[in-house]
């Protein structure tokens, strides 16, 4: 009789990823995070410049915004369990 249960796949294998076995192979959401975060500030810190008008101004803080919105909806989904 065959078997009803479906495999799962929990990992990268280690045979076509060497670098599997060190665990250098999984997204490590902190870091995105930072990253995500860092961005934000790098465009806030762009709004002292030598522009005259400020349509640019808004469109870098509407970046800042949205780049800081979806690291917190990320950081939030992650921490409540919505997803791994």
């Amino acid at each position: 009789m065959a078997n009803t249960e479906v495999e799962r796949h929990t990992g990268v294998d280690v045979e076509e990823v060497p670098s599997a076995a060190w665990g250098w192979s999984k997204e490590n959401h902190t870091w995105i995070h930072i990253g995500g975060i860092l961005s934000a500030i790098f465009l806030l810190c762009m709004l002292r410049g030598n522009h005259v008008g400020h349509v640019e101004d808004v469109f870098l803080i509407l970046f800042a915004i949205g780049i800081l919105g979806v690291v917190a909806r990320d950081w939030w989904a992650r921490r409540a369990g919505w997803y791994r």
